[in-house]
């Protein structure tokens, strides 16, 4: 028999409105009334069905697309329970899923998360989502996505060296020379360096006394003098301001020159340590 939907306080005030003493019929109503509003508690739709209510602050219901209970709070539905960590392959580059806040996903194999133009990860990395979305690309839906780097990835401290012939050196203010290749999806970040030479014969000159390291001269992260008259081995300087652009993704690392250098002739050894941002 179908009972009627009925909220606690009806519920409560049924009973207190039965006969006393009570009959089997008046008994079996209630009881039907009881168990039709106890299946009311959790209905179930799928999350398109879910996207066309009008819900109430603190509404419950179970979402079949994404199989769990979610309920409905400042005008959001967020899930009762988080979803385990779910692995994804990302090798093929694919869209964002369908998430509510706090859902994560664990890289198994490195690619792109969120279409061809999406963010780069690696093995290790954790996305998670912040803010309710429908999947979709990184366009669409992106910033509803952050990455949580690994140790093993963008967060591991890396190693360039490079050599400058004095031609190399003499030529800087029109060839830069890079040391850091450009890593897709990332921006390189120098996090200190040095330089080296062994004096040959004649000092270098330049405008200000030093070179740089950046994307360009005038975004640049750090610099070094080589204006001097015998063997040097000294750290480079690391800008404790930051210079706007000076780190862009898909952009190689240089040494370059402002102005012209002239008159030198020896060979310098740079050294950079960085990090894939």
């Amino acid at each position: 028999m179908a009972g009627t939907i009925k909220t606690k306080a009806q519920l409560y005030a049924d009973a207190v409105a039965l006969p006393n003493p009570i009959t089997r019929t008046a008994l079996v109503a209630h009881l039907d009334n009881i168990v039709a509003s106890y299946e009311n508690i959790i209905q179930e739709y799928t999350t398109v069905q879910r996207d066309a209510l009008t819900p109430f602050e603190g509404q419950k219901i179970y979402n079949t697309t994404s199989n769990r209970l979610e309920y409905y709070s400042a005008s959001m539905w967020l899930p009762c329970s988080q979803k385990e960590t779910v692995a994804v392959d990302c090798s093929a580059n694919p869209s964002y899923p369908e998430a509510l806040v706090g859902d994560q996903y664990i890289v198994t194999v490195a690619g792109i998360i969120g279409g061809g133009s999406g963010k780069t990860v690696s093995v290790g990395d954790l996305v998670y989502c912040v803010a309710a979305n429908a999947g979709g690309t990184e366009a669409s839906v992106g910033t509803s996505w952050k990455v949580c780097y690994s140790t093993g990835s963008q967060a591991q401290l890396k190693k360039a060296t490079v050599t400058l012939s004095a031609a190399q050196v003499l030529a800087l203010g029109t060839t830069p020379v890079t040391i850091v290749a450009a890593v897709a999806g990332k921006a390189i970040q120098i996090v200190s360096g040095s330089m080296q030479s062994t004096y040959v014969s004649a000092d270098y000159s330049v405008t200000g006394g030093s070179v740089f390291i950046g994307v360009a001269p005038s975004a640049r992260q750090a610099d070094f003098d080589i204006e001097f008259s015998g063997n040097v081995y000294r750290p480079i300087r690391i800008y404790p301001t930051p210079i706007d652009n000076s780190m862009i993704v898909n952009t190689a690392v240089a040494i370059s020159a402002a102005t012209a250098v002239t008159l030198g002739d020896s060979p310098i050894v740079v050294t950079v340590f960085y990090l894939e941002v």
